[in-house]
């Protein structure tokens, strides 16, 4: 197996307070971590095509991205191992930007300590990922609700998916 692991600066928001080198030091022994790159946005266009090309010459098998929330860039991320021929779900993101730098600006030390700990796990993590297969389900027009029906005694749920019994809501 070989993992590649990516961190990212994010433009001065991570590596102005996380010390990116340190932290690469610290992956360096693991096993099975083929490479590990430093990168100023790692969700740029040259940050994508960097892992694009290193998926396809270091025939890598899964990837570690430390950088910003996988809220604004995990579909970034799994679409650039999609294109470099790898499954989308060998992907881990270690949030080195919400969990380390910004709640730790102030005290760089803790920031790094803490970004070496979530990059570890992230790669441990890694270890186990598989690639999974997309399935396309077909979905029809009604709802089963289990529990909690309570909550839509205002005939909300009824409304909108016409879930009715004799007429009124089933609730």
């Amino acid at each position: 197996m070989k993992i590649g692991v990516y961190l990212c600066e994010c433009g001065g928001n991570i590596s102005k307070v996380v010390d990116l080198p340190n932290v690469a030091e610290f992956v360096k022994p693991f096993d099975d971590v083929a490479i590990i790159r430093q990168h100023s946005n790692m969700c740029s266009g040259a940050g994508q095509k960097l892992i694009i090309e290193d998926v396809k010459e270091h025939k890598l098998d899964k990837v570690v991205i430390a950088a910003c929330s996988p809220q604004f860039h995990e579909k970034t991320f799994r679409g650039a191992l999609e294109k470099a021929g790898l499954s989308p779900y060998v992907l881990e993101i270690a949030n080195f930007r919400e969990h380390c730098s910004w709640p730790h600006r102030e005290n760089p030390e803790i920031a790094t300590l803490k970004a070496k700990d979530l990059v570890e796990s992230s790669v441990n993590k890694a270890r186990l990922d598989y690639a999974l297969d997309k399935k396309t389900i077909k979905m029809g027009n009604r709802v089963l609700v289990i529990g909690a029906f309570q909550n839509f005694s205002d005939g909300r749920l009824c409304r909108l998916y016409h879930f009715t019994q004799n007429g009124r809501c089933a609730g």
